[in-house]
């Protein structure tokens, strides 16, 4: 009995580079804040430090279920960035870039799979 795979679809190379360039952007957040923890920590940032780590880890296990032409990743990276400011406003660490961050990364997700989105499983 033969097996039947379907193939998936071909990506951009727009998407390509952007799930490359934030997946490194995520393992850079996740050094920097683990070089930053104990400042955060003895100023009282424990929480935010351990929040703004696993954001980080969720946020590339959502990149990677884009990769994988998964709709929860795209779901779940937007939710990440939304969280991301929540938590940043609440912490008083949002600054006006900051702030505008999460939207551009929203904006360019939806840019990137806007034309593809029925490939999505």
């Amino acid at each position: 009995m033969s097996k039947v795979i379907a193939s998936k679809p071909e990506r951009s190379g727009c998407l390509t580079w952007w799930l490359a360039a934030s997946v490194l952007f995520s393992i850079l957040a996740v050094f920097q804040l683990f070089n930053a923890g104990g400042d955060l920590t003895r100023a009282g940032f424990s929480l935010f430090f351990v929040v703004s780590v696993a954001l980080a880890i969720v946020a590339m296990a959502c990149l990677y279920g884009i990769y994988q032409w998964k709709r929860w990743g795209v779901y779940g990276y937007v939710v990440v960035g939304i969280v991301g400011l929540v938590m940043n406003m609440v912490a008083g660490t949002a600054t006006g870039p900051l702030c505008l961050a999460p939207f551009v990364q929203i904006g360019l997700v939806w840019y990137l799979v806007k034309d593809i989105w029925d490939q999505f499983d």
